[in-house]
């Protein structure tokens, strides 16, 4: 699941790791059906792809409704050559909980966010020389 939707998407810079965690839902359907969250981060995935028409593709998007990759790298379809990796961390646990309340929501993803901010603090470093900030939109 990409809990970040779109939104993530279209806010990949070169120069920041931005993940956008606001949605919660993927908490609440974790508890309710008693499912692991995994977390993971990829590194490096900003610098893949630029994206110059970022504000045009998130017009289209919020006013149409329809997420428009328009193609921007090697001639116009590959993307950059960048070295990546993807961490994935140890699965949470999670109790089934029929119907969770809000704060039992809210303490599965702050135990999530925490997980994610401890993947890049232990694997950052290892991918890159350059230690980009992390951004976590909360």
């Amino acid at each position: 699941m990409y809990s970040g939707g779109m939104t993530e998407v279209y806010r990949l810079r070169p120069d920041v790791i931005h993940i956008y965690l606001k949605r919660k839902g993927f908490c609440r359907v974790a508890l309710s059906e008693g499912a692991q969250l995994v977390p993971a981060i990829m590194l490096g995935e900003n610098l893949s792809f630029p994206h110059p028409f970022a504000g045009i593709q998130k017009w289209i998007y919020r006013r149409y409704g329809v997420s428009l990759k328009l193609p921007f790298g090697i001639c116009m379809v590959m993307p950059l050559r960048q070295p990546q990796m993807f961490v994935v961390g140890a699965p949470l646990e999670v109790k089934r909980i029929p119907n969770p309340t809000r704060q039992q929501i809210n303490d599965l993803h702050m135990k999530f966010v925490e997980s994610i901010r401890q993947l890049y603090v232990e694997f950052g470093p290892q991918y890159s020389n350059i230690q980009l900030p992390l951004k976590l939109e909360t």
